[in-house]
């Protein structure tokens, strides 16, 4: 362990002869100054553009519109807008530093990733190599649940659909929400189980639970009967992976990483559509749930696959002589 509050990397590096230097997550180490100037090889991940490309697309206009008084929100679209971007612009530096040595790896979580950072920050697409993200692996297996509403909920046997990251502008939980309201009105025996939503309930069935421990997230996603995620953006996508994992019926928003990593496994909406959102919930019938369910297990298993070799290929790289 390096105290890097005093110094920089590039000393670092140069002080303790540092061959190689693993970047696991670009969007945590762009604040350090000088990254142009590090001497060794640097292997760089990157998991998305989330601010960039929220931004170009115009979300963060949208996240303020839904938050904000019209005064404040014109206000800030008028003066801050910019300078939020450029407050958050974290990956210019790995522009700089990636075209100051050949020897430099890109690695992307996905082909849509690799295109995002070929198309926004102007780095070859030679230069950028596709690995996927490697299965979290959850430390706590124990059957005792923490939360006593998640608790409640599973002993009381309730069918629920689970929505994740609520908390999350990016995650669109708010569209999911209304469309679950019109829905609960002629299911009167699912519930919505929300994990960090922080509006009002807006249905008598819409359960409230704050961020879960790692041993009862594994529960709820055991218990649940579906998983329900709209997001806005991502660059992988873990959660509809992790309700896979347990062979869960998944209904996902219709965006690039999604359909590319698991392929016609979710039942796809459009997450801009209310609507939408609410007539995939409807296509649940029982048929619909075991056959969802089924390519859900199936695709789990060729991801995890894929994740298993593609981390095997980026321990090969981090420890191979230079």
């Amino acid at each position: 362990m390096v105290d890097v509050s005093q110094t920089t990397l590039c000393s670092i590096i140069e002080k303790y002869h540092i061959d190689r230097f693993f970047i696991g997550c670009a969007q945590y180490v762009g604040s350090y100054e000088g990254l142009e100037r590090i001497s060794c090889q640097a292997i760089v991940v990157i998991h998305d553009l989330a601010y960039e490309e929220q931004w170009r697309e115009g979300l963060d206009v949208y996240y303020r519109w839904k938050s904000k008084s019209l005064v404040s929100f014109v206000n800030w679209l008028a003066f801050h807008r910019k300078r939020d971007m450029e407050n958050n612009d974290v990956m210019q530096p790995y522009v700089k530093m990636i075209h100051s040595n050949d020897n430099h790896i890109v690695v992307a979580v996905s082909e849509f990733t690799r295109h995002s950072i070929v198309y926004t920050l102007g780095i070859p697409e030679e230069r950028i190599r596709v690995l996927y993200s490697p299965e979290r692996k959850y430390s706590v297996t124990g059957e005792e649940i923490e939360h006593p509403l998640l608790k409640e909920i599973v002993e009381e046997k309730r069918r629920f659909i689970l929505l994740l990251g609520a908390q999350n502008q990016a995650k669109n939980a708010q569209r999911a929400v209304n469309a679950f309201a019109h829905y609960a009105n002629k299911h009167e025996d699912v519930y919505l189980v929300s994990v960090g939503y922080r509006g009002e309930p807006l249905h008598k069935r819409h359960l409230m639970l704050p961020f879960l421990s790692e041993g009862d997230l594994q529960k709820a996603y055991q218990e649940c009967s579906a998983l329900l995620y709209p997001s806005l953006f991502e660059g992988f996508g873990y959660p509809p992976l992790e309700a896979m994992h347990y062979g869960k019926p998944v209904l996902a928003s219709n965006i690039g990483p999604i359909r590319e990593v698991f392929g016609d496994a979710p039942v796809y909406f459009n997450p801009f559509s209310e609507t939408d959102i609410y007539q995939a919930l409807c296509s649940l019938t029982p048929q619909k749930m075991i056959e969802t369910a089924k390519r859900s297990k199936l695709t789990y298993l060729n991801v995890s696959a894929r994740q298993e070799k593609d981390l095997d290929t980026l321990i090969k790289i981090l420890i191979e002589v230079a």
